[in-house]
């Protein structure tokens, strides 16, 4: 659910947070990772997850 709560607070659409990764939320995690010039995987890779989690506590720290 963390996931889907910090891709809705930078504006994505995950669909309901709802803990499941479901096909909204591996579209939310593309474009996320597209933004950030990541590979745009879908799916939640270390990187990922460490830049959303960064951006929840301190900004956009890996520009």
């Amino acid at each position: 659910m963390l996931v889907e709560q910090r891709l809705a607070a930078v504006g994505l659409d995950p669909g309901r947070a709802d803990g499941v990764i479901d096909r909204q939320t591996r579209i939310a995690i593309r474009a996320y990772q597209e933004g950030r010039g990541l590979a745009p995987t879908g799916y939640l890779d270390q990187i990922t997850v460490v830049r959303l989690l960064a951006e929840a506590i301190g900004g956009r720290l890996f520009d």
